[in-house]
């Protein structure tokens, strides 16, 4: 399992669809009233929550990954001599 790539994406996915809706509201502000933040700040956490969501269409979570561990066991036998040495 990658989680730590995956949450990468997922945050930079999340990141630009914010700053992208930040910086759309600021600049289609043509009527030069003064900028509603309740409204900026929301325009972007859903903009955040949609480009998360386009991320985890593209990159579901991570798959499983089955790791097994199999352990030999190697005697070795002692060898004698006739004489018992």
């Amino acid at each position: 399992m990658n989680w730590k790539h995956w949450l990468r994406g997922l945050a930079a996915a999340a990141v630009t669809g914010s700053s992208t809706a930040v910086l759309s509201t600021i600049g289609t502000n043509a009527t030069g009233d003064p900028l509603n933040w309740h409204q900026i700040l929301t325009i972007t956490g859903f903009s955040g929550v949609v480009s998360a969501a386009a991320y985890l269409k593209q990159s579901p979570l991570p798959a499983e990954t089955e790791t097994k561990t199999t352990t030999v066991t190697v005697e070795q036998k002692k060898e004698t001599t006739r004489d018992g040495e």
